[in-house]
């Protein structure tokens, strides 16, 4: 018996999930490479592949993972091993990295003393960490 979490999303699996799709759908479609996405909705229940894909005869699993260990996200390399072998497909795992990639100005707001304090925002967003399509076959 395999034991396999159950849990919900967190935002920041969220937004890491959509980076990581929309970055896959880019390339492929800029390659002009025709797929057909198996999973491609974040996961609600137990969860071995995060996003999976057909290329011609072969599917591939995709795992995302979190390079700075800042965030854990569901599932574990075991179980995305175990699926991808149940279909005789290719397990992967997709390094993503999340970046700055740039600062908006806030507004001042007043502090406690009543003078205003210039809050900058910053904002981040996932990248994939591997060059490419992202993608790194799992071990």
């Amino acid at each position: 018996m395999h034991e396999v979490e159950n849990a919900r999303p967190t935002r920041d699996y969220i937004e890491c999930f959509v980076s990581a799709g929309n970055h896959l759908q880019g390339v492929l479609r800029q390659c002009g490479i025709v797929y057909r996405w198996l999973k491609a909705e974040p996961p609600l229940g137990p969860c071995l592949e995060h996003l999976s894909f057909i290329l011609g005869n072969q599917a591939f699993f995709v795992r995302l993972w979190d390079v700075d260990e800042r965030h854990a996200f569901l599932g574990t390399d075991r179980g995305l091993a175990r699926i991808a072998e149940g279909y005789a497909g290719h397990a992967c795992v997709m390094p993503m990295r999340r970046v700055t990639t740039g600062l908006t100005n806030g507004l001042p707001q007043a502090n406690e003393h009543g003078f205003g304090v210039h809050v900058t925002n910053i904002k981040r967003e996932w990248r994939p960490a591997a060059p490419g399509w992202g993608l790194v076959a799992l071990k």
